[in-house]
């Protein structure tokens, strides 16, 4: 199922008409990686970007992470090596990252709209927009919660 997921999120901001993105992710594993890559690299295969334009409008213009194993490990590592975590303090993020990828799918959406209300993604069933993984078989998995991060864009982009 985790396999599913995962393609899933690659596939759908593609099909949202990404343009220049790398190709899907198909070296998903639901296990913790044993060699970490570099946060910057692993971001990239993990993100996928998409436009919404109507009648010559941009309505929407998103980007989606999908926090993978590879993902979470990367995000350790760099974090850990940002903030100079003592070996403890890198092993409690470890775990807590680790239980939160067995735990459910996690994916950071970015979405910036210039019309107020069209920015109503966390309203669930009420919202012009429908938000789900799917994949290429059109299995589906719908948001157990979608959180809106109320932060100036400059702390999120950091």
């Amino acid at each position: 199922m985790r396999t599913l997921a995962c393609i899933a999120a690659a596939a759908a901001l593609a099909a949202c008409g990404a343009s220049g993105q790398t190709a899907p992710v198909d070296n998903f594993s639901d296990q913790w990686p044993s060699r970490t890559r570099p946060y910057d690299v692993v971001v990239k295969e993990w993100t996928r970007a998409g436009r919404i334009i109507r009648d010559f409008d941009t309505v929407l213009d998103l980007k989606a992470t999908f926090m993978s194993p590879d993902w979470r490990a990367a995000y350790v590592s760099k974090r850990a090596e940002l903030e100079l975590m003592s070996d403890e303090a890198r092993a409690t993020l470890t775990a807590d990252q680790k239980a939160a990828d067995s735990e459910h799918y996690e994916v950071a959406l970015f979405v910036a709209t210039f019309r107020h209300e069209e920015n109503e993604l966390q309203k669930g069933e009420r919202s012009m927009w429908r938000v789900v993984l799917a994949d290429d078989r059109d299995n589906e998995i719908r948001p157990i919660e979608i959180e809106r991060v109320r932060r100036p864009f400059e702390a999120i982009h950091t």
